[in-house]
């Protein structure tokens, strides 16, 4: 493995932690803890997964516990009981800082990491000499294909947590101390705001091919459900951010977030015209494409005008458990 410059000194191993939030999904965190045991950790990196419980009710005798006893590597445990994306990343980062951990990352616990996924991570902190690694995510099973968030090497102003990795010095007390917003907790978008903060900050992310995670699916019409459910939970953050702003009185971003749904419509109606192309030309792996995104942006627009009348709806009452 080569020397990963800025990682640790020369004569000590370089140190990583995992970070993953899990709620209510005791099945899968057992597959996502199964696909660890397989990840390659080089001898000189000192590796550590930390978990946030963020369940109403701790369940580390319920389905944790031995799940983490069963690793090969050191573990640390929180359980977080306020319910919220930002509360779990807290405590996670929290726990994280307990650590000598130079490099820290992010996974949900609904993705598999590949085998060489941390070796992706620190290859691609050597090649590209950034600040904070975004990966790639592939749907396998029934469905199989690449879902990719960039082209490797490319910059990045903002990304999500489902395959991330930064350096220590963003929440350390010593460097930015950044931490995720609890304003986001129901609203959405805690990861984008993170990064978003610390791009402003100078850190530089880039979106690197070599880390990959799998979402994986047992059948075609899981994988349509979950996309669906995807784009409800997507929607749903934009509803959120309407009530967010009218509660505040801000009617003038408020007029904004309307015509922004008056957009997303639009937009939905040329993702259903070219769904209809590629029916006509019988690709059929495009026009789910369109159906999806057309779905997403109409979704989105319903949902912006719901935010003008109703309450602020929490994404886990939405989100599927496939």
């Amino acid at each position: 493995m080569p020397n990963i410059n800025g990682l640790a000194k020369p004569a000590e191993p370089a140190s990583f932690a995992l970070m993953v939030c899990t709620y209510d999904r005791p099945r899968l965190f057992s597959e996502f803890i199964a696909a660890l045991r397989q990840m390659a950790i080089p001898t000189a990196v000192s590796f550590t997964l930390i978990v946030s419980d963020n369940n109403p009710r701790p369940q580390f005798d319920s389905y944790i516990g031995a799940l983490l006893d069963s690793l090969p590597f050191a573990t640390l445990y929180g359980h977080e009981s306020a319910v919220g994306y930002s509360n779990a990343r807290n405590k996670a980062l929290a726990m994280a800082l307990q650590t000598d951990a130079e490099l820290l990352g992010f996974c949900d616990d609904d993705l598999f990491v590949g085998k060489d996924w941390l070796i992706g991570h620190l290859r691609s902190y050597h090649e590209f000499q950034c600040d904070g690694v975004t990966g790639a995510i592939h749907i396998s099973g029934a469905v199989s294909q690449q879902k990719y968030r960039g082209g490797h090497g490319q910059r990045r102003a903002q990304t999500g947590m489902g395959n991330f990795s930064f350096k220590r010095r963003w929440i350390s007390k010593d460097g930015h101390n950044l931490r995720f917003d609890a304003n986001c907790n129901k609203t959405g978008f805690e990861d984008q705001c993170f990064t978003r903060k610390a791009g402003s900050l100078g850190e530089v992310i880039i979106f690197s091919d070599y880390p990959v995670v799998y979402d994986h699916f047992d059948s075609p019409a899981d994988y349509q459900a979950e996309l669906r459910n995807k784009a409800e939970v997507a929607a749903l953050a934009q509803r959120n951010k309407v009530v967010a702003l009218r509660h505040s009185r801000q009617y003038g971003k408020v007029a904004l977030a309307m015509l922004r749904g008056l957009i997303y419509g639009l937009k939905s109606i040329g993702h259903h015209l070219a769904a209809l192309f590629h029916l006509l030309t019988r690709n059929h792996q495009l026009q789910l494409k369109e159906q999806v995104a057309a779905t997403k942006e109409l979704l989105k627009m319903t949902e912006c005008l719901k935010g003008l009348f109703g309450d602020i709806v929490p994404r886990q009452k939405r989100r599927r458990n496939h």
